[in-house]
Parts: structure tokens; sequence; C-alpha cells
């Protein structure tokens, strides 16, 4: 069985900050900074962007990376 790593920066993780920084500031400028242009304002974008933050961070917790396995060692 091959070892598995958690990999701290992958796309998932810095997709999970970005969608997390914009939930977080559009709960702050009250959906001043997010809104669906030609659609009115439901008032829980935030929550959207926040919860889809948290499913990036999931995802990134959950997709391992392989460790590539020196060379001259046996399995």
């Amino acid at each position: 069985m091959q070892k598995m790593k958690f990999r701290w920066w992958n796309s998932f993780n810095i997709l999970g900050l970005i969608l997390t920084a914009v939930g977080i500031s559009s709960l702050i400028l009250k959906s001043k900074f997010v809104f669906d242009p030609g659609r009115t304002p439901v008032g829980n974008e935030a929550y959207l962007y926040l919860v889809g933050g948290l499913l990036m961070f999931i995802n990134a917790w959950l997709t391992p990376t392989p460790v590539v396995q020196e060379k001259g060692k046996k399995k």
C-alpha cells in the first residue's frame, strides 16, 4: 500500500481561501460586494460563498498526493 501525504497549498485550498474571503467581505459589506448582475439581491449570497469555500477545503483535505518513492528503495 502506498503512503499518501497532504499538500497544504494546492488549487483547492487557494480557491477555498478566495471564496471564504469573498463570503466574509460580503457579510461585512451587506450585499454590496457580492451580487448577480440583472437580479435583485436575495441576501444569502455570502453564505453560498462560505459554503463553497468550505467544500473546497474539504475537497483539498480528501485529495491526497502520492509520496514519490526515492530511487534505490524497494517497495
